[in-house]
């Protein structure tokens, strides 16, 4: 089983913001492939499909970005996936929009959200996939990635990255991790 986790903040107010680039690709990816809703808490929303001849499980905390490993945890904890076998996908300021980057383990870095994800799990030995919202564009970077896309970034985001994005998390869910990774930089 593989468990997908998009970040984002829940609520109307953050639904085309920049630092819920990882709720909108969930929204793009599930709109793409055959999900169906299994559980809806407080807490989160998690759907269900066969992919790649792989349950796949994808989750949208509701827990706010900053506490999205409480959510994550449960999840995890619940289905008993092991965080190698958890994606975690969220925005990242330090990219330029329409760049991302796959990487097998690591820190936070600036991302509260990916740092409570590692707080609650108790480990960074998880993949995680970076979409890129830069580059900055003002000091204040809690202003930047709750500011909402320009409809041309939004139309660049769904026509292209997202495609690109979808081929390599489902390489993903067929190959690991590894084989993604080498393969991130090839067209697909």
């Amino acid at each position: 089983m593989k468990l997908i986790v998009v970040l984002g903040n829940p609520g109307n107010e953050y639904t085309l913001t920049r630092h819920n680039a990882g709720f909108l690709f969930g929204d793009f990816y599930k709109a793409s492939t055959p999900f169906s809703l299994k559980k809806k808490t407080s807490e989160w929303v998690l759907y269900n499909a066969h992919i790649l001849n792989q349950q796949v499980l994808l989750l949208y905390p509701l827990t706010y970005m900053n506490l999205s490993g409480i959510a994550v945890k449960k999840v995890a904890d619940l289905y008993k996936i092991q965080a190698e076998n958890s994606l975690i996908i969220y925005d990242d300021f330090e990219f330029n929009l329409g760049t991302f980057k796959l990487k097998p383990k690591g820190s936070g870095g600036t991302h509260n959200g990916m740092k409570s994800v590692i707080q609650e799990l108790g480990t960074n030995v998880m993949p995680r996939l970076r979409i890129g919202i830069g580059p900055i564009k003002e000091k204040n970077i809690t202003n930047y990635v709750l500011s909402v896309f320009q409809d041309q970034e939004l139309q660049h985001l769904n026509d292209f990255v997202f495609i690109k994005l979808k081929s390599l998390v489902n390489l993903w869910i067929e190959f690991g991790t590894q084989c993604a990774v080498s393969k991130q930089n090839i067209p697909f």
